[in-house]
């Protein structure tokens, strides 16, 4: 039961981190109140509303918070599901459910990855940067990305 607590704190520490950055691009973006992004998975609500739609493997995605959310918890209930199947299934069937569930986790990272680089993508075009795609290359990093959106925070702001 103690690995499921380490697979919530690992993804809470990092929305939490993702938020840090979002703060300082919303407070740029003149948003009124960005202090709310420490509201855990609320930063993805926010940024939606500021970049709108975008793709993510050509897909339109509208609703940014319930992507970004949905591709977060799903793990989380895949690794209780996994648990679960620990203590209650013969020991035949827990490697494969595992394997299954593991499917699912990373399947869930990798379009969370994703949508991730394209909401950047989207954010770049908010401000006027040369060389945008040696940014979007440190973004794809992942944990560089709030230190990205802090350094666009200080960029001028491109006008639409």
């Amino acid at each position: 039961m103690v690995s499921i607590v380490f697979v919530i704190l690992g993804i809470l520490v990092f929305v939490y981190y993702y938020s840090i950055g979002v703060f300082f691009l919303l407070r740029r973006l003149g948003e009124a109140k960005p202090q709310k992004v420490f509201i855990p998975f609320y930063a993805f609500s926010l940024l939606g509303r500021q970049i709108g739609a975008f793709p993510v493997f050509t897909i339109p995605v509208k609703n940014y918070s319930f992507v970004a959310t949905t591709f977060l918890l799903i793990p989380i209930f895949a690794c209780i599901y996994g648990f679960w199947g620990n203590d209650h299934l013969p020991p035949e069937s827990v490697v494969p459910l595992w394997e299954i569930m593991a499917v699912v986790m990373a399947g869930c990272f990798v379009a969370l990855y994703a949508s991730l680089i394209s909401s950047t993508k989207k954010v770049m075009l908010k401000f006027k940067i040369e060389r945008e795609k040696r940014y979007i290359a440190l973004a794809a990093l992942i944990l560089p990305l709030p230190f990205v959106y802090l350094w666009l925070s200080k960029k001028e702001l491109r006008i639409l």
